[in-house]
């Protein structure tokens, strides 16, 4: 018999289900926060879900609210329905209560649906395909608008008629005063189908530094996928033993084949490699850790790459800032495998006999901050303190540069009471990493500069509470609830590596070495605060940092990019004309001309391009300018890209001859025919949004 859940029941408990709420007051059946994951529910267990006034009080955080909707697809049962109550966004009741966090629309649960999330794929739509991403599939069976009871008795009476509600809901707030969902889940999870598609890999495979596990693991996803033909060409000579080399079988048996003319080159090494490759569309992965770009970057990733993949938000918004366009750069994030990396296992052989271990794993270098960290760790403790600091280094390479054991050496030397450090530097397997965060109690990352962190997220795995820099690449998956964040202020860094600075400049983080030492005291000072933190970190990690979700995001961007015109290949950069030709006499230009205004700012090398016929009955030319400053007015700007009415259709040919692309703008809302160009994607994007408003 399959289970009824009223999720976050509060005082209304339902007989015949089995309800649930954080708060024991309620004296729900069971006690639980739905933020917590997992949930106490088997798979497949739930017939019906109610979340009623629950969803808008969930997942501030879109990592957490994710977590949600798939622990709510795998407790429902094949075919199991689930009903969510919620006020409307634009009502008074989802706006005065400071306790909902997240507004939810109808609209939204289309990114869960694989139908929808194919269709988007197949027309090239903007649309985030969480459903691929995430493996689940909710079909949405309806969606019921409630109105505010005045709006009801005005629309019951016949006081006001559709069209004049309809028109009220979009324009105004306490229109509608709930929206009633209903989802069915689609199990079993029905991967989608397609031509595997040729795919060219370049960078490092069988090594021991991050770039390379990166590129394992997305690769081995890919494969996995069943949708790629994947040839690997190795950027630097491998360090695995044929033994752990056999453990990535079918990615060996990818190395230094050619996959046929690839649709899509994936390019992630070090130092990064500017040569286009022979055919097809061009994606860099390219982390960074200096805040701004380098200047040598910027013109060919603008002008030349089809797409920069970035592990994380904040290195996002460090490209966009160097003025590569936000649509180019795509955040793929790193992960974590949770059966790997877990608190249960065999735990590495240490030499120290303390109780409580600190571990750094990393470069040695400044950016890593272990300077920052011997320094804090060396004044905070004692030798005669239960501690030790486990050090794993990973030098040589771009990771070379501080002479570690010379500067513990120096430090005993210096300070005979300092406290104790235990040493490493030899290459460990996947395995004997993990073992090595099961026999520490945290791990110190304090770094200056950082593009994502991943001994950070395989600490959290194996349950360890995370001390990490509060700023930078890491932000994205770190919170107080399980790790000890340091404050941090950002200083001008002048050329590292040789670069030169692009237009945002170069920066780093300075960690603050009081805080630091005083929240690695307290990690040790309160093992109960330590062990929820670290149980806390398993959690998010298990449900919000695995690599199944960046390897579908990476396998839908390749989808996307296959069969597009490379950038590199597309005519010479030039102004770009918008062609629409409307029926005055309807409404249709406007919503194409407020879609135009809101995807592009004034001075961009764009133009709309709207021409007149003369015919009798048409809009004068003096009526379209005074709609056309109504609607940016309307829309809150005080100026406007390019807009040309041409008046003489005779001109029409000429006018259009003076741009180096002409785009045709379908009549069809929605509709991305034709616009396959970097700018006519920014504008299929607005009319999306403006369209599901």
């Amino acid at each position: 018999m399959s289970l009824r859940l009223n999720l976050g029941c509060g005082g209304e408990r339902l007989p015949g289900w089995v309800n649930v709420d954080k708060f024991a007051e309620a004296h729900p059946d069971v006690v639980h926060d739905l933020e917590r994951f997992p949930w106490p529910f088997q798979d497949d267990s739930a017939g019906e879900v109610l979340l009623k006034h629950v969803l808008e009080h969930l997942g501030r955080d879109g990592d957490t609210f994710l977590g949600i909707i798939r622990e709510l697809y795998r407790v429902c049962a094949p075919g199991g329905r689930v009903r969510i109550v919620v006020p409307h966004p634009r009502h008074r009741d989802f706006l005065q209560d400071p306790t909902h966090v997240r507004p939810v629309l109808a609209e939204m649960f289309e990114h869960f649906s694989l139908e929808v999330n194919e269709d988007w794929i197949r027309r090239g739509l903007p649309g985030t395909p969480l459903a691929v991403y995430l493996g689940l599939d909710f079909r949405i069976e309806s969606a019921t608008l409630n109105l505010d009871p005045w709006w009801d008795a005005e629309f019951r009476s016949g006081r006001i008629d559709r069209e004049q509600l309809d028109r009220a809901m979009r324009d105004h707030n306490n229109v509608v005063q709930t929206t009633d969902i209903v989802l069915r889940a689609v199990k079993p999870f029905r991967r989608p189908k397609a031509a595997a598609i040729p795919v060219a890999w370049e960078g490092p495979l069988f090594v021991h530094h991050s770039l390379a596990h990166v590129n394992r693991q997305l690769c081995l996803g890919l494969l996995a996928s069943g949708q790629v033909d994947l040839g690997i060409a190795r950027s630097e000579p491998d360090r695995f033993d044929g033994a752990a080399v056999e453990a990535y079988r079918p990615l060996a048996a990818c190395a230094d084949r050619k996959a046929g003319p690839a649709a899509v080159t994936v390019r992630h090494q070090w130092p990064p490699k500017f040569e286009p490759p022979s055919c097809g569309a061009w994606v860099m992965i390219q982390p960074w850790e200096y805040g701004g770009i380098p200047q040598e970057w910027v013109a060919p990733m603008r002008d030349q790459v089809d797409e920069v993949w970035v592990p994380s938000a904040w290195l996002k918004d460090c490209y966009v800032r160097s003025g590569i366009p936000a649509d180019q750069v795509v955040v793929v994030p790193n992960g974590v495998d949770g059966r790997v990396f877990r608190p249960e296992g065999e735990r590495f052989p240490l030499r120290t006999s303390k109780g409580f271990r600190i571990l750094f794993l990393g470069g040695a270098i400044p950016r890593k901050g272990i300077d920052l960290l011997l320094e804090a760790y060396c004044r905070t403790f004692r030798a005669s303190d239960d501690v030790c600091l486990v050090i794993k280094a990973q030098g040589g390479g771009v990771y070379g540069g501080l002479d570690l054991p010379g500067l513990i050496a120096g430090l005993r030397a210096e300070d005979p009471q300092a406290p104790e450090i235990e040493y490493c530097a030899d290459d460990l397997t996947e395995p004997q990493i993990a073992a090595l965060y099961r026999s520490c109690d945290l791990l110190a990352h304090p770094y200056r500069g950082e593009g994502f962190g991943l001994p950070i997220a395989e600490a959290m795995a194996s349950g360890l509470p995370v001390l990490v820099t509060a700023r930078g690449g890491a932000q994205d998956f770190t919170r107080e609830d399980w790790a000890y964040l340091i404050p941090s202020s950002p200083f001008p860094v002048t050329a590292p590596e040789g670069f030169t600075p692009g237009p945002a400049g170069f920066w780093l983080e300075q960690p603050d070495a009081a805080a630091l030492g005083e929240l690695m005291r307290r990690a040790w000072e309160d093992p109960e605060e330590r062990r929820s933190k670290g149980q806390r970190a398993r959690e998010h990690a298990l449900a919000a940092l695995g690599w199944a979700g960046p390897a579908a995001l990476a396998l839908a961007r390749i989808q996307a990019l296959a069969g597009r015109e490379p950038r590199r290949s597309a005519p010479a950069a030039g102004p770009e004309a918008f062609f629409y030709r409307p029926d005055w006499a309807k409404a249709d230009w406007a919503e194409v001309l407020l879609s135009y205004i809101l995807a592009f700012r004034p001075g961009e090398p764009v133009a709309l391009v709207l021409p007149r016929t003369g015919a009798p009955g048409e809009l004068t030319l003096a009526q379209i300018q005074r709609r056309v400053l109504e609607l940016v007015q309307g829309s809150g700007l005080k100026a406007f890209p390019d807009v040309v009415v041409v008046d003489n259709p005779d001109e029409l040919s000429e006018v259009l001859g003076g741009y180096a692309r002409v785009t045709p703008v379908p009549a069809e809302r929605g509709s991305v025919a034709g616009l396959k160009s970097p700018n006519g994607l920014r504008l299929a994007a607005a009319r999306t949004r403006l369209n599901a408003r």
